[in-house]
């Protein structure tokens, strides 16, 4: 399992719960090697406008399985062209959302409404 942030923190969970940049490194090499590419062949990313907010919460377990985010996540993701990320923080108490696609005025708009509803809930 490995997974990446904004931050440029890339965690390995296998091996260890934290990034480190050196063990990154190595592990890219790795796959080079096992792949025998460069670098510029493995990773072709077509980078997109994202829009992301960190909200404060009371309790961020409780709001992160919220029946009512679930539903209109769902709702959102419908005829949507791109991504959209809703996490519990692993740090502190807030849920952090991400949303991506090509159209930066319509990630605004689906942030928005993940906003507020979390902001009513926690209430």
């Amino acid at each position: 399992n490995q997974g990446g942030e904004q931050s440029g923190h890339i965690i390995i969970k296998d091996i260890l719960g934290t990034g480190d940049g050196i063990l990154s490194g190595l592990k890219l090499l790795e796959v080079m090697k096992m792949e025998n590419k460069s670098l510029s062949e493995l990773f072709n990313v077509k980078l997109m406008p994202q829009s992301s907010a960190n909200i404060v919460v009371k309790d961020k377990e409780k709001s992160i399985k919220s029946v009512e985010l679930e539903f209109l996540i769902r709702m959102l993701e419908k005829d949507f062209d791109g991504r959209i990320i809703v996490r519990a923080s692993g740090t502190e108490n807030k849920i952090r959302i991400m949303v991506e696609s090509p159209l930066k005025t319509k990630n605004s708009e689906i942030l928005n409404k993940i906003v507020e509803l979390i902001k009513k809930e926690d209430i």
